[in-house]
């Protein structure tokens, strides 16, 4: 059974507590207090059962510090060590930097790469030599150069296809309507609003004619109870209104501003 240092423990308590919430400050004091409990069981009597309670109480509140002491201390990682010049190398080109081999062992024999005893390159001295070497990444090198040509050329190329291709699409449209397979949108609407007009026209007139009216009152004569023989009358006139209506061809609409 491992032995709970305990002054470690309670500085390691009182740290935490002042730095963690409420809630999570209620659950490290009771995981203490089942750790402290359980470990005087077992020095008490140290059977089976009491070193389970005493490890799995151990494990919670360990786990429990680990998590508060990452969340509320979180430690800086240590700084990167490469084993050789080569490990170094492939970093280097894997961040992008453009160098070769046998420049970075060259620099590396002449001290401007600063290696350790064992042949290792620590990650300070990795940044100082890029910051000395004057290393640049591609991207870098790539935006000093400006766009590639060859790049514009198919951008250029790519930007003429699909100005012709807007072209041959609006030429096609235009034919097909010369063809009448399409109408304009604006003489849609212009024909619908003259066909409505010219019903609406139909029904003042129809309701305006003296014949009209009259036979509208002999056909009731007067009788509010033949309503329904007015109402089939009338609706009668609507329906010729709207059959000739629907049969009306091309008519011209003359638009005044």
């Amino acid at each position: 059974m491992a032995v709970t240092n305990e002054t470690n423990t309670l500085r390691d308590i009182d740290r935490l507590l002042a730095a963690a919430d409420g809630g999570e400050a209620t659950r490290l004091k009771v995981l203490h207090n089942a750790l402290v409990k359980t470990t005087l069981a077992v020095e008490s009597d140290p059977s089976e059962a009491n070193l389970r309670a005493y490890e799995k109480a151990d494990r919670l509140f360990t786990d429990m510090v680990r998590r508060l002491d990452e969340k509320y201390f979180p430690s800086a990682p240590p700084p990167r060590v490469w084993k050789t010049r080569l490990d170094a190398l492939k970093y280097l080109q894997d961040q992008g930097y453009k160098v070769g081999r046998s420049k970075l062992y060259k620099d590396a024999a002449s001290g401007l790469l600063a290696l350790e005893p064992d042949g290792s390159v620590t990650e300070k001295a990795l940044k100082r030599y890029v910051r000395l070497a004057g290393l640049k990444k591609l991207s870098e090198i790539a935006a000093a150069r400006g766009p590639d040509p060859s790049d514009l050329a198919v951008t250029k190329q790519k930007r003429e296809i699909e100005r012709l291709t807007e072209q041959v699409s609006k030429m096609r449209l235009e034919r097909e309507i010369l063809e009448g397979r399409h109408i304009p949108k604006d003489e849609v609407y212009l024909e619908l609003a003259g066909r409505a007009g010219m019903f609406e026209l139909g029904l003042r007139e129809l309701f305006q004619d003296p014949a009209k009216l009259r036979e509208m009152i002999a056909t009731v004569g007067g009788d509010i109870d033949r309503t329904e023989d007015l109402r089939e009358l009338v609706i009668g006139w609507i329906v010729t209104k709207l059959r000739e209506f629907a049969e009306l061809g091309e008519f011209e609409i003359e638009v005044r501003g």
